[in-house]
């Protein structure tokens, strides 16, 4: 049920019957104002016949612009209990969620400065999650970025990275971390082209509790890096009309940073994050700054696109990609197995835009030595117009999963509507997930 109650706020009320736990009262309300934007979602069922608790779900989406452009945000889910996706959520994806995510953040931007104070916490989800495995509350995580260029010509510009971070959790090293990495460089660009040398120092260092006996507490990294990263935009028309144009956008990053030895400094946020076409022109192979990955590579990309001439609306882009290693990486992760080899898987991502109806996302990531993917991504939609729409997906990660997808929604006359979703494992030749069903609509309601 849809109520507006003002021009800037609704409630939308969806009470849900579960055959054998009773009646669960959701809704969703929303806020605007010139400096304030809310969401607020909420699922409420008393008593659940099942487990004889009360269960619920209470998700606030809130930003606040303050004077002198400061702003505010939050981002919190609160759970009654720790099996509340596994019971009710819709889709095979929202049932293995491991952690509810708290957020909280003040921060501040110009043309110069970036400023964030934040807040995190997380309340977890699966009590077979190792304690080692367990995130860390992050209470505060102070960060400071500057951006500044030569006012003159000569394209010469700096900057630097900060952040201090006190890492807190019940089990395991606890502790403050400073990373800091002033940069210097020059940004030579122009239409259809650029050229950026950089060079830059990293400063990392902790202060640890509960240490093993006789380990360093206040472990240090210093290292430098540089890179020079260089591009061309190459344009012509394209059609009987010149109605459309192709690009040719060749890339080329250079990245070198030396080996230090990091083995005896705590992991507390970073991860290897996935080989992509935006993480092959990353310059680290870690997100969180407990590693520096050693780096003597060459990062080579292309990209081209179709546009329309008149509307600047993008119909096809492809990207193809690949990183050649000088020197083999020595920085690992506990228990991460670094690739001996001179060059990197080769990554490919197409995206067609709203084309006839059509839309298309697809990822590759393929093995060119062992002549295997190790990872594909592929989604087609149908979507003629706003209330039918119908979804095809495939995905798979060598050794772990293979999935397709199908899901579609139609109407059936003016206000009855169908909708069906399967997502099915064709490694263990089961469905995870499926559900169908019918709608009805009035104007302010539906069921």
């Amino acid at each position: 049920y849809y109520w507006n109650i003002a021009p800037n706020m609704d409630l939308t009320v969806q009470p849900a019957f579960y055959g054998k736990r009773g009646l669960d009262v959701g809704g969703e309300f929303r806020f605007l104002s010139a400096r304030q934007r809310a969401l607020v979602e909420f699922n409420y069922l008393p008593r659940d016949q099942i487990t004889d608790n009360d269960r619920g779900r209470l998700h606030v989406a809130q930003r606040y612009q303050l004077p002198a452009q400061w702003q505010f945000t939050t981002n919190a889910t609160i759970l009654s209990d720790d099996q509340y996706y596994e019971d009710f959520a819709s889709g095979a994806e929202n049932t293995s969620i491991p952690f509810a995510r708290r957020f909280a953040e003040l921060s501040y931007r110009d043309s110069h400065w970036t400023l964030r104070a934040q807040a995190q916490h997380f309340q977890i989800l699966d009590p077979e999650l190792a304690a080692a495995q367990r995130p860390y509350t992050s209470l505060p995580r102070l960060v400071a970025s500057g951006n500044w260029t030569a006012p003159d010509a000569s394209g010469l510009a700096w900057g630097f990275d900060s952040e201090l971070v006190n890492f807190e959790r019940n089990t395991g090293v606890t502790g403050w971390r400073l990373d800091a990495a002033p940069r210097l460089g020059f940004d030579w660009s122009g239409p259809g082209y650029f050229l950026r040398p950089l060079a830059g120092y990293r400063y990392t260092s902790y202060s640890l509790d509960h240490v093993a006996v006789n380990a360093n507490d206040s472990p240090k990294r210093q290292l430098p890096f540089f890179t020079f990263d260089s591009g061309v935009v190459l344009e012509r028309p394209s059609g009987e009309r010149g109605q459309r144009r192709l690009t040719l956008e060749p890339r080329a990053l250079y990245l070198y940073t030396p080996y230090r030895n990091q083995d005896d400094l705590p992991v507390f946020d970073t991860i290897v994050p996935d080989l992509n076409t935006v993480q092959l022109f990353r310059t680290t192979r870690y997100t969180g700054a407990d590693r520096v990955g050693d780096a003597n590579q060459l990062s080579i990309g292309v990209t081209s696109r179709l546009f329309d001439s008149a509307s600047g609306a993008q119909f096809v882009a492809l990207t193809l990609g690949q990183a050649y290693y000088f020197d083999r990486t020595q920085v690992s992760l506990p228990g991460e197995v670094t690739p001996n080899r001179n060059k990197s898987d080769f990554v490919g991502q197409v995206t067609l835009t709203a084309y006839k109806n059509w839309s298309l996302d697809g990822a590759l990531q393929y093995n060119p030595e062992d002549k295997r993917s190790e990872r594909t991504q592929f989604s087609l939609q149908y979507r003629p117009a706003n209330d039918r729409v119908v979804n095809l997906g495939y995905r798979s990660q060598r050794n772990s999963i293979e999935q397709a997808e199908v899901s579609a929604a139609w109407p059936l006359g003016r206000s009855w509507s169908a909708f069906a979703r399967v997502i099915y494992s064709l490694r263990e030749n089961e469905a995870l997930d499926q559900f169908a069903g019918f709608e009805y609509r009035a104007c302010c309601w539906r069921v």
